[in-house]
């Protein structure tokens, strides 16, 4: 399973969840300020063990790529472009009972968090983000598309 989270970063690092509303059709629409970073949140989890998984989450026009991240020693490979990110493991292990305190390990649950800039005024759609064991196609998930409205 996929989840995507979008967090306004504040003058003092402080993040303040972006809560979008829902259209007619279920799309969900966030507001973001000309000017401002906003932090992207996923969420990765799986019920058994998988090998080579692929997470990739595509910006949505509008916006810039940040050097700024956070929790993500874990993952194998991080692959930074101008138009999103795309992150590799090559073991990613089932959710078990019980919890892990701190740290990125949670056993099967992972995040990854990456910061944009809003360069550009506009109403730009925010394509899913994505994860699947590479070489099992049919074990995939994605996020809903969003509108991100900036400005």
């Amino acid at each position: 399973q996929l989840s995507r989270s979008l967090y306004l970063v504040g003058k003092s690092k402080e993040l303040e969840p972006l809560v979008g509303h829902k259209d007619k059709n279920s799309i969900e629409t966030f507001e973001v300020p000309l000017g401002s970073t906003v932090q992207v949140k996923l969420h990765a989890s799986t019920h058994f063990d998988r090998k080579h998984v692929a997470l990739v989450s595509p910006h949505c026009g509008g916006f810039e790529s940040s050097n700024n991240t956070s929790g993500n020693s874990w993952w194998s490979s991080i692959q930074k472009t101008d138009t999103g990110v795309e992150v590799f493991q090559e073991h990613f292990p089932a959710t078990t009972t019980g919890s892990v305190a701190g740290g990125g390990e949670r056993g099967g649950a992972w995040e990854y968090s990456y910061w944009v800039n809003a360069t550009t005024a506009g109403t730009f759609m925010l394509p899913p983000a994505t994860i699947e064991e590479m070489y099992n196609p049919d074990v995939y998930s994605s996020t809903p598309s969003a509108v991100v409205v900036v400005g």
